[in-house]
């Protein structure tokens, strides 16, 4: 993304505000309340995509195991691979 993305956004959130009748006003809020984060994901080039991966293997063991076996068995299946 580069700052022409980052100014279309901003265009977009300030039309958001305006009203509260807008459909995205509470989305548009949220992302206000956390702004120092959406700025940085727009300007800096950096990604935490390459967890995204492990930790959805992780989360798919867990639901597959669902309460059914012990943390022993869990902590096997994630640390080898089945």
């Amino acid at each position: 993304m580069d700052q022409r993305d980052y100014d279309c956004f901003l265009v977009w959130l300030r039309h958001q505000l305006l009203d509260s009748k807008q459909p995205f006003y509470p989305y548009a809020r949220r992302l206000r309340s956390d702004w120092q984060a959406v700025k940085h994901a727009f300007l800096l080039p950096y990604s935490h995509g390459v967890l995204e991966g492990p930790i959805n293997r992780l989360k798919t063991i867990k639901r597959l195991m669902d309460g059914r076996a012990g943390f022993a068995l869990l902590e096997n299946r994630v640390l080898y691979r089945l």
